[in-house]
């Protein structure tokens, strides 16, 4: 296969592959001793794009969150391993060697090691909470190991802040944005995200990668 034909594919973790909500919504409740409804608005916030900038700017904001998946770890039974949506894992394990695939996430590596263990093969870079970066920064180390232009390269995420961050680095029309995570809403994203970059359904990440 020639270089033009071959396809360059970036994925958030959290909500597009592995299925934390349940996890992350209980371990939220406990930790922050918050109702259900107080965690929802914490979550909203982050997805939001201006609460994740500001988070982001606060001093000590990453040593926070390895803390805090520290803790999830021991909530979950001293346990890295979470639910991922099968199909998903699927469709990226039977993916052919043309189509590269990474991983630029805000979650904790050792939860996507060992929740990704049988697919981990498939990804030429992780990365994520423990490298200290923002995923632009992220996707530039990326973009850097295949030698390709940010143009080339798709991203599919799960939450409206990153398709905003991510839109001043890669093309925006090759930001996608899945609809089954369950962090963001997916009537927020058609909201503001073209229906051809809405990922709705397992089939339409098949046909993203294969067509």
């Amino acid at each position: 296969m020639t270089r033009n034909m071959e396809k360059y594919i970036l994925f958030d973790n959290d909500g597009v592959i592995a299925n934390t909500w349940d996890l992350f919504l209980r371990f939220q409740m406990q930790y922050l001793n918050k109702t259900r409804d107080e965690v929802l608005d914490v979550i909203s916030g982050f997805c939001n794009k201006a609460s994740f900038d500001k988070e982001k700017e606060k001093p000590g904001h990453n040593d926070f969150l390895i803390n805090l998946y520290k803790a999830m770890y021991e909530f979950n039974g001293n346990s890295y391993v979470v639910p991922t949506f099968s199909k998903v894992t699927e469709i990226i394990k039977s993916a052919p060697s043309e189509i590269h695939m990474g991983i630029i996430s805000t979650g904790s590596k050792p939860f996507i090691r060992a929740t990704l263990r049988d697919i981990l093969h498939k990804f030429d870079l992780i990365q994520a909470l423990e490298d200290g970066l923002s995923k632009q920064e992220k996707a530039a180390r990326q973009c850097k190991k295949w030698g390709v232009n940010p143009s080339e390269v798709k991203f599919v995420t799960d939450i409206l802040a990153d398709y905003w961050e991510m839109r001043s680095y890669l093309n925006p029309d090759n930001i996608h944005v899945v609809g089954w995570g369950k962090f963001q809403p997916v009537e927020e994203i058609a909201a503001v995200v073209p229906e051809r970059q809405i990922l709705r359904q397992f089939s339409d990440l098949q046909n993203l990668l294969y067509n």
